[in-house]
Order: structure tokens, then sequence, then C-alpha cells
């Protein structure tokens, strides 16, 4: 907990100097209806308030302060140093399986040969870790930006998964994984919704009658 609150806090520092450097100010707005109630020299007392638009409503509801927007990078950011922990975790945990069967127990690493000192356990800091989420957060922060700013262009209203594929289509690797993890979100859903289909009952008992027949 102690490492994931020093995380947490050098994160929201760099969140603060990246708010800084582009000249934000946490979209907070200012509501001059609450302004004019309190003004006692504003005449606008007796005077019905004016109903927003769908689209002015609908903007006010999605406009987020600086505290919620930190809020939300932090639940992001243990969200996703727990999911990082566990995925370096469990590939340390394989590499070093197969290191015992391929070495030989009386070994010792102090007095391995030139050729096979790489046959080394390997462990992993929580420095890593962290270091290791503060890099992928920034670099998915980078490529949600391009993609809004793609979005925008083509006037579209939601980015598609074709969308993010065609900014990594230069990472051979990122892509392969990316487009696996989208085939196997698709079978989830198509192997879920067969599920619920079947497990629907069929109501296949006559209804009844009300005219009384």
């Amino acid at each position: 907990n102690i490492v994931v609150k020093k995380f947490l806090v050098m994160s929201r520092h760099n969140f603060l100097l990246q708010e800084e450097d582009s000249g934000g100010h946490g979209n907070v707005e200012i509501d001059d209806e609450n302004e004019n109630e309190n003004d006692p020299t504003s005449n606008n007392n007796n005077e019905k308030p004016k109903a927003k638009s769908s689209r002015n409503r609908n903007k006010n509801e999605t406009m987020l302060t600086a505290e919620e927007k930190t809020a939300i990078l932090d639940k992001c950011k243990i969200a996703l140093v727990s999911q990082v922990s566990a995925i370096c975790k469990d590939k340390i945990d394989t590499y070093n399986k197969d290191l015992r069967e391929q070495r030989d127990p009386a070994d010792k690493p102090d007095q391995l040969d030139e050729e096979n000192k790489e046959l080394v356990p390997l462990k992993v800091s929580n420095q890593f870790i962290l270091s290791l989420t503060e890099f992928i957060f920034d670099t998915a922060l980078v490529l949600s930006k391009d993609i809004q700013t793609f979005k925008a262009h083509r006037n579209k209203k939601t980015a598609s998964v074709e969308d993010v594929l065609l900014f990594v289509r230069r990472n051979s690797d990122l892509k392969e994984q990316l487009e696996f993890y989208a085939e196997t979100l698709v079978h989830k859903k198509n192997k879920s919704g067969t599920k619920n289909k079947k497990d629907k009952p069929k109501n296949d008992d006559p209804q009844p009658n009300d005219s009384g027949d």
C-alpha cells in the first residue's frame, strides 16, 4: 500500500505538470445562474429559469473538475499497477520454473560458467513495476489523445477497434496482441449471448383467453 501511495503521488505530480504545460485549468465551469441568485442587485429573482437545451445539458454533464479527473486517474493507475504486477509475477514464475528444469540442482549461481551465467532466477522490484506502469499509462494517454484527434477529424462519434489498430500498425507485436485480444472479446461476447439464449425458458404454454371462451 505504501508503494502504491508513493506511485499515485508521483503520478499526480506529473499529471499536474502536464495540465500546467497544456494551459488547462481543470475545466471548471462557473455557474452564472448561482452567482445571480446570490447577487442582491440582480433582477432575475422573479424570472423563471430558462430551460437548457439538450446539447448544453449533455455538455455540462460530461465536464469534469480537476479533482474528479485526478480521482479517475488514481483508480485507473491502481488497477493498472495490479494488472502489471500480476503479469510480471506470472511471467517470472514461468521463467524460473523452466529454469529449474534446465539447471543442475547442484550448481550455484556463483559457480556457473560464462555460458550459463544467464541461467539465474529473475526477480522484479516494486520500483520496476511502478516505472513500467507509468510508462504504459503515459503511452496509453498519448495514444488516446491521437485517437481523439483522429475521431474529431473524421467527424466520428465513437472510436472503433480498427482506429486503434491503425495507430499501432507499425508495432507488429502490439498489433498482433490487440487483434488477438479483440477476437477474444468478440468470442466471449458471442458465447455469453448464446448461453443466455439457451438459458432463457421457452414459454410454450397457451395464453389464457380474456374473452371467457
